[in-house]
C-alpha cells in the first residue's frame, strides 16, 4: 500500500521484531482510547465516598464513534487508593474512608482487543472532627442571650423554642428533640433539649439557656377588721389589710399598705390596690365594703298622762337612729306600788350596736276615792237588752280632784243573777260618750248593755232574764263595776 508523505499511520513491533504499518490517515487506523471520568470526588473519613464508575471510549483523532471497546476491565494498585475504597474489575470505585490524607493512584482499563488507556487522579479524603453546631431561638429571637418578654428576665407568656442543626464536613445524620417545642405555663428554670448526630459519629447536645415563665397574675385579697356584726353593720373605724402572693416569681415590693374606713355611711368602699409580680404580671385587689355608724341613737322618752297608784302603765322610749335604725329600744317598768314621784330608764341599740339611755320622771298619783255618781247604789239595775247608759263617777286623790284621766275601758261578764230583784235604770239618749271630764273629778261615759239573739252588741249566752258585770276599768288596780239584768 502506497502513503502519501505526512499522512498518519498506525505501526507496531511484531514478535518477531519487525515493524509494520497500516492505515492511511482515516483509514484502517487502531483506535485510541481514552478513561474517563476526568476526576473523583473528595471523600470525608467515615463517611460512605461519593464513588465512581470508569469508562474506556475511543477519543483518537479519527474517532467516529464506531468503536466501542468490548469487556473493559479496569485496574489500580489497591495500595495506592484511599484506605477503605476498592475499585471493582468492573469499573466501580466505593468504600467509605478509614483514613485521612491526599492520595495519587493510577487507574488502567483494557478492552478485549487488548488496546488500553490509564489515568492518574488525586484524592483528598478529610478527617471530620467538628461535632454539629446546633443553635436555637426563643420566641423568634435567636438565643442566647434573647430578650424575655416580662421584666427581670422572665417571661409572661408561652416560650417558642425553634432549633438548627448544622454540620458543614460530613452532614446531619439523626437528631433528637430538635423540632420545634413549646415551653408552657408557671416554671422556674424550665429547659428543652436537642441533640444532633453528624456522619462520623460526632453527637452534640445542647439544652437551651434555662427559661423562666410566670403566666400567672400575683394574688392580692383585702380583709376587713373587725368583721360586720349580724345585721351587717360596724360601729367602729375598718381597718382593711392585705395578703400578697406569687407562687412563681414572687411578689415584687411590699404588699399594699392597710386601708382605713372612717366615714359613716352604707357602702363605704376602699380603693382597688395593684400588685406586680417579678416577672411584670398584675394583680388587682377585691373592694371591700363597709357600713359603718358610729352615732348612739337618740332617745325621747313619753309617759301617759296620769299614772295611778295600783295601775298598770309603760313608758314609750320612742328611739330613733338616721343611720343603721333601731334594733330595740324598751324602758324600764313604772313603779305604780305607792304614790310619789320616781324615775324609769329607757335604753335603745341600734343596728350597728351603739346605745344610749335617757331616764324620765313621772309621778304616781296616789287614788283617795272612787265615787259611782250615775248609778249610785251598789244594787242589781234592770235595763232593755242594747239600752244606752250613762255612767258617772268621781275620782278624789290624796291632793285633791283627779282631773288629767285621758282614758277607760269597759267589759262585760255573763253572771248568775244574785236576787229576783232589780231596779230600773234610765235610758241614756244622748249621743255615745267615750271619757269626758265635767268638773270637779267627775267623769262621764256611755255603756250600751248586752243585746240579745239577733240584736246589737251580742254577748254569748245572752237572753231576757241574763244578768252581766259591766266593769269600768281606769288603770288604778281595782275593779269598779255594777251588775244588770235584761229584761
Amino acid at each position: 500500500m502506497q502513503v502519501a508523505a505526512g499522512n498518519t499511520f498506525t505501526c507496531a513491533i511484531r514478535s518477531d521484531g519487525v515493524r509494520v504499518c497500516w492505515g492511511d490517515d482515516g483509514q484502517g487506523q487502531a483506535p485510541q482510547l481514552a478513561l474517563s471520568p476526568g476526576s473523583i470526588a473528595d471523600g470525608l473519613v467515615g463517611s460512605a465516598h461519593a464513588g465512581a464508575s470508569f469508562a474506556l471510549a475511543d477519543a483518537g483523532p479519527n474517532a467516529d464513534g464506531d468503536y466501542v471497546p468490548p469487556s473493559p476491565v479496569f485496574y489500580a494498585n489497591p495500595a495506592d487508593l484511599p484506605p477503605g475504597l476498592s475499585l471493582s474489575a468492573a469499573g466501580v470505585l466505593s468504600g467509605t474512608p478509614t483514613s485521612g490524607g491526599t492520595y495519587t493512584f493510577t487507574v488502567e482499563g483494557e478492552d478485549a482487543n487488548g488496546f488500553t488507556a490509564s489515568r492518574e487522579y488525586t484524592v483528598t479524603i478529610a478527617a471530620d472532627t467538628s461535632p454539629p453546631v446546633i443553635s436555637y431561638t426563643l420566641n423568634g429571637e435567636v438565643a442566647p442571650p434573647a430578650t424575655p418578654d416580662g421584666e427581670n428576665g422572665w417571661y409572661i407568656s408561652n416560650v417558642a423554642v425553634a432549633w438548627t442543626t448544622t454540620d458543614a464536613e460530613s452532614g446531619i445524620a439523626s437528631s433528637s428533640g430538635c423540632t420545634p417545642s413549646t415551653l408552657t405555663g408557671d416554671a422556674t428554670g424550665a429547659t428543652a433539649t436537642c441533640s444532633a448526630t453528624n456522619g462520623v459519629g460526632l453527637e452534640t447536645e445542647v439544652s437551651t439557656v434555662p427559661v423562666n415563665i410566670d403566666i400567672t397574675d400575683p394574688v392580692i385579697q383585702a380583709a376587713a377588721s373587725p368583721a360586720a356584726n349580724g345585721a351587717g353593720w360596724n360601729n367602729s373605724n375598718v381597718t382593711v389589710s392585705y395578703t400578697c402572693s406569687d407562687a412563681t416569681s414572687g411578689i415584687a415590693g411590699a404588699c399594699p399598705a392597710n386601708q382605713t374606713l372612717s366615714t359613716e355611711g352604707i357602702g363605704i368602699a376602699t380603693t382597688i390596690q395593684i400588685v406586680k409580680d417579678t416577672a411584670g404580671n398584675s394583680g388587682s385587689s377585691n373592694v371591700v365594703m363597709a357600713n359603718i355608724d358610729r352615732t348612739a341613737p337618740v332617745l325621747a322618752p313619753t309617759l301617759p298622762g296620769l299614772i295611778l297608784q295600783g295601775g298598770s302603765y309603760t313608758a314609750m322610749a320612742n328611739a330613733t337612729d338616721a343611720l343603721s335604725g333601731i334594733d330595740t329600744a324598751s324602758c324600764t317598768p313604772l313603779d305604780t306600788s305607792s304614790a310619789g314621784t320616781r324615775t324609769a330608764t329607757c335604753t335603745a341599740t341600734d343596728n350597728a350596736g351603739n346605745t344610749a339611755t335617757a331616764t324620765v320622771s313621772y309621778t304616781v298619783t296616789g287614788l283617795y276615792s272612787f265615787q259611782w255618781q250615775q248609778p249610785l247604789l251598789p244594787v242589781l239595775y234592770q235595763v232593755s237588752p242594747g239600752q244606752r247608759i250613762l255612767l258617772q263617777f268621781r275620782l278624789v286623790g290624796s291632793n285633791g280632784w283627779i282631773t288629767t284621766l285621758d282614758s277607760a275601758t269597759t267589759s262585760s261578764t255573763l253572771i248568775t243573777c244574785p236576787s229576783p230583784y232589780a231596779m230600773n235604770l234610765a235610758a241614756y239618749r244622748g249621743s255615745a260618750i267615750d271619757l269626758q271630764h265635767t268638773n270637779n273629778g267627775i267623769y262621764r261615759k256611755t255603756w250600751d248593755a248586752p243585746g240579745i239573739q239577733g240584736g246589737p252588741q251580742l254577748v254569748p249566752g245572752g237572753q231576757r232574764g241574763s244578768c252581766y258585770r259591766m266593769t269600768l276599768d281606769i288603770n288604778d288596780g281595782q275593779s269598779h263595776s255594777i251588775m244588770i239584768k235584761l229584761k
